[in-house]
Parts: C-alpha cells; structure tokens; sequence
C-alpha cells in the first residue's frame, strides 16, 4: 500500500498494492487461526482470510498484465475468467466445500479442503503460470528500465511461487516443509 500512496497514483501503484495487499493478508491465516482452540472459530476465521486468497490469482494476473501492456484476446479473457472464478470461490467460502475446517497440530495450522478448494489450488496454479509467462514474454521484448522491472517482478513472482506451493503442499501433507511465510515477505520486498 506504500508504494500506491507514495508519489503520484498510477495503474502499476494501484495493481502492486492489491498484490501486495491480498498476499498480505492471506500469510495472516496460521496467526488468525491460532488465537482460538475453538475448531469452529478457526473454520471461519481461515474462511475470511482466504477472502484475501481468493482475489490473489486475478491480482496476478492484473499486475502483469498491467505490466506487460497485455492486451490480446487471451489476456482479457482470462482476466475476466478470473473476476469470475474468484467470485465463485468467494461465494463458496462460507461453506464446508471450500474449506472444511482447520488441521492443527501444535503449532502447525492449515486447512482441511473441501471439493472446491482443489478446483482452487488449480485456478491459483493456471492463473499464475499464465501471469508467470506473460511477464516472461514480456521480457524477451523489452529493453533498457522496463526488462529490468520485469525481471524484478518475474524473480518475485518465482519466490512467491514457491511460498504458495509449499502452502499448499502443507494441505495434503498435513505438515509445514518449510517456513513459507518468509518467502511470501521475500516475495512482497522484491516486488
């Protein structure tokens, strides 16, 4: 949000505080989740977190195409798909078929899936790999200031990525590999 409210507003500012913004709050899910025993308050608090969640993948895409200038067919297609998935899920938050309830163990937290929640790990997954070869597209066509930004933003969308999949890996593995979260800030400081 610092970067939207420092110098003058533009398309990117805007687009970079949503990223950063729904990313934000989604790393907030194993403190939500942790401040309560209480299985059925853990439920709704991870459902709102994953609010944040559910607009991450259209915020991908939206900051690089943005970035990239994209305006193909493809582009707004998928754009528009995305607003749409994402209300979907939205909609399907307060229900045992996104989100199930929270796994717990000491102080591990994540979530038990429901049937939509892995129609979700796949919207995130195509999503973002679409975001992930825009920007590296975008690259190979650039010169000068605006190749260095995306290869900035590119090496942030990859550390992300792998903060993301070790998220989601901890769902069906039902522990955490790795201290993601520090990544998902590593993510947010390059960008």
């Amino acid at each position: 949000a610092f970067a939207f409210l420092k110098g003058s507003a533009t398309r990117e500012k805007g687009q970079f505080s949503l990223v950063s913004l729904s990313v934000g709050i989604w790393t907030l899910f194993p403190i939500a989740t942790s401040v309560t025993t209480s299985q059925p308050t853990q439920t709704i608090l991870a459902r709102m977190v994953y609010f944040a969640a559910c607009v991450t993948p259209a915020s991908f895409l939206i900051l690089s195409g943005t970035l990239v200038t994209a305006t193909n067919k493809t582009y707004v297609f998928l754009r528009h798909l995305s607003f749409l998935l994402a209300g979907v899920f939205i909609l399907l938050l307060p229900t045992p078929w996104f989100i199930a309830g929270v796994q717990s163990n000491g102080s591990f937290r994540a979530v038990e899936a429901g049937w939509f929640y892995h129609l979700y790990v796949a919207y995130f997954s195509i999503f973002f790999s679409y975001s992930f070869f825009s920007l590296y597209q975008g690259i190979k066509v650039s010169s000068g200031k605006k190749k260095n930004q995306l290869k900035y933003v590119l090496g942030a969308f990859f550390v992300g990525s792998l903060g993301g999949s070790i998220h989601f890996l901890a769902v069906y593995i039902h522990k955490e590999p790795f201290p993601h979260d520090i990544l998902i800030i590593a993510f947010v400081g390059i960008l």
